[in-house]
């Protein structure tokens, strides 16, 4: 089931950008911010709070808009 979420999102950004490209970034950009969050946290050794969380979940939430 993920895999066709996943593809139906994929779909949602390509027809709303127009380009395949900006629509992968899109896609790609969340990931690699979340994992480079809980690594640079692990790293300065910060615990995991609740503002931790809620820039986490900020974080997650936010997709780059494509430009028009």
């Amino acid at each position: 089931m993920v895999p066709v979420t996943l593809a139906i999102i994929f779909m949602l950004l390509f027809f709303n950008s127009g380009s395949a490209v900006e629509a992968l970034l899109v896609m790609l950009a969340v990931p690699f911010s979340l994992v480079g969050a809980f690594w640079l946290l692990w790293l300065l050794g910060y615990n995991m709070s609740v503002a931790v969380w809620v820039g986490l979940i900020a974080l997650a939430a936010s997709t780059p808009r494509p430009a028009s």
